[in-house]
């Protein structure tokens, strides 16, 4: 069966041992800063353009390290590739991170990057496990 793949971001923000969320007001879930790519960008452009949609900071290129790449299944035929960056958070060059997609987010928040709250969307969780880890794949779903 052919599958439909998505290619999107993930940008873990972090102020020391603590990564900035945003709640979804549809879902509930817990999320880094994310989204899919437009048009014909690439995913550093995606990412710049998605931390900045969803927290108001403004990143660059260099800014923004790989982590790695999320590739999950949602179901029979569908599925998504996700490319995970981290920055750590400097509100005197980025602008101090807040809700900037209100339509969407319920509410923002900082907490522990070991321990996200109950509720973090998958794709979330596996950002942050590649980040400690150092693991660069997470293919997730697929049985």
């Amino acid at each position: 069966m052919a599958h439909l793949h998505a290619l999107g971001v993930l940008i873990i923000l972090t102020r020391d041992e603590e990564v900035f969320l945003t709640q979804h007001k549809a879902s509930g879930q817990w999320s880094v800063p994310s989204g899919r790519l437009d048009g014909d960008e690439n995913v550093l452009g995606a990412a710049i353009r998605e931390a900045h949609a969803k927290a108001g900071v403004h990143l660059t290129a260099e800014e923004l390290e790989f982590v790695g790449v999320i590739h999950r299944r949602h179901g029979p035929d569908r599925a998504n590739m996700a490319f995970v960056f981290h920055a750590p958070s400097l509100p005197d060059l980025q602008g101090e991170p807040l809700n900037a997609d209100p339509e969407r987010c319920s509410a923002i928040g900082w907490f522990p990057m070991e321990d996200p709250p109950e509720g973090s969307s998958p794709n979330t969780v596996r950002g942050l496990e590649l980040l400690d880890s150092g693991e660069t794949l997470s293919v997730a779903d697929w049985e």
